[in-house]
């Protein structure tokens, strides 16, 4: 046991894991983690520019949402960058048959610079 100071913790694990399987496992998950922790930091920092003192009245679960939604966007945009295409569905204009919707497209569109 007194190697456990000077070894690094992985080969320590993998010379001694036998001997102790179940703190074994959990010794593996923790020494599997990232060192790094730029993910949350990326994630404070986007909750930092959307929950803002302008936007201080933003509740925490819509917060949350809007969160969730940027980093859905940038994944999407990260895999469409690296020429990934999901399946969809082609649109048929001609199964238009409500013109009222069409109508209330075209004026979200005109406000929704």
């Amino acid at each position: 046991m007194e190697n456990a100071k000077t070894m690094c913790p992985a080969v320590w694990w993998q010379t001694h894991s036998k001997h102790l399987p179940l703190l074994s496992k959990i010794a593996q998950t923790v020494l599997s983690q990232p060192a790094a922790a730029s993910a949350a930091e990326r994630n404070w920092s986007i909750y930092g520019h959307i929950k803002s003192k302008e936007r201080n009245k933003l509740g925490q679960q819509t917060a949350d949402k809007v969160i969730y939604c940027h980093e859905a966007l940038h994944l999407r945009e990260k895999l469409q960058s690296a020429s990934y295409s999901q399946a969809t569905a082609n649109w048929d204009e001609s199964d238009s048959d409500n013109d009222d919707l069409d109508e209330e497209a075209s004026d979200f569109k005109k406000y929704a610079v």
